[in-house]
């Protein structure tokens, strides 16, 4: 084979992807063009949905009795209720790791990470009884409310959408 070959070969390939981004520009005209034939009927849906959405949302928060046990219902195919926060690890690093290596000495490496700061990620898979021991408390572990659609691809699909018509709209 020979350098030549190779070009014919480069040029073949090259004149192939030109073909495949001229189809695939095609297509997003047509879908542009889809898109702003029922840009009224989408931003409509869209505000609909957030209505409902911001009704939900005050149902489950005047009514927490409803999601005491169990905490979280699906409800026509809607995640509702409360879960917890993870919490924010608080707490006098330094004072933590001295404590760290009084009492739990062998699992050092796995709590302090070696610049003497501690590993909050570490610490937030300990139980209560180890983190009062070396000083740290768990903060912001209120309730939250949940609401998780089955479909939420849905959501980012239609935000996708908007932005790309909104940025043509910025553009023009």
């Amino acid at each position: 084979m020979t350098i030549a070959e190779i070009a014919d070969l480069c040029r073949a390939y090259a004149a192939a992807r030109e073909r495949l981004a001229q189809t695939t520009e095609q297509i997003r005209a047509l879908q542009r063009q889809a898109l702003r034939a029922r840009l009224r009927a989408l931003r409509a849906r869209t505000a609909e949905v957030s209505s409902a959405r911001s009704a939900l949302y005050e149902a489950v928060e005047a009514n927490p009795r409803l999601f005491e046990r169990p905490r979280t219902r699906a409800l026509e195919g809607v995640k509702v209720g409360y879960r917890k926060r993870p919490g924010r690890i608080e707490c006098d690093e330094s004072r933590c790791i001295a404590r760290i290596r009084k009492l739990y000495p062998e699992r050092e490496s796995d709590l302090v990470r070696v610049r003497e700061n501690l590993d909050r990620a570490a610490l937030k898979r300990l139980d209560a009884k180890i983190l009062a021991a070396i000083g740290v408390s768990v903060a912001a572990v209120d309730d939250e409310i949940v609401i998780a659609a089955a479909g939420a691809d849905l959501d980012k699909l239609v935000d996708a959408m908007l932005a790309e018509l909104d940025g043509e709209e910025a553009q023009s």
